[in-house]
């Protein structure tokens, strides 16, 4: 048998198996990882979901307000439809739009 020096025996014996132990620890860290990001993606999907759900709902009163509006001839809703369209211009700038 040859003689092995004792800093390859050293090396071969506590440096390898720890390199080895790390492997796993380094993929359980980059799975979760992983898991955050898609975690932190679901969260924004749902933030915009709510801005969206706004924008609908107050598009769809501003529609029957308007509807009102139009078949009264303007002797309805006038003041009402002007609250709420700056209300629907402000969610429509916290979503990030701006209307032409």
């Amino acid at each position: 048998m040859s003689k092995i020096g004792l800093r390859p025996l050293l090396l071969t014996l506590v440096v390898l198996p720890c390199a080895i132990a790390a492997v796993p620890a380094f993929d359980r860290a980059w799975e979760r990882r992983s898991s955050a990001e898609q975690a932190a993606a679901l969260g924004r999907m749902a933030e915009l979901s709510v801005v969206i759900g706004d924008l609908l709902h107050e598009t769809q009163k501003e529609r029957g307000s308007s509807s009102v509006f139009l078949s009264s001839n303007g002797s309805k809703f006038g003041d009402y439809i002007r609250a709420e369209i700056a209300k629907w211009a402000g969610i429509v700038s916290k979503a990030g739009v701006v209307p032409e």
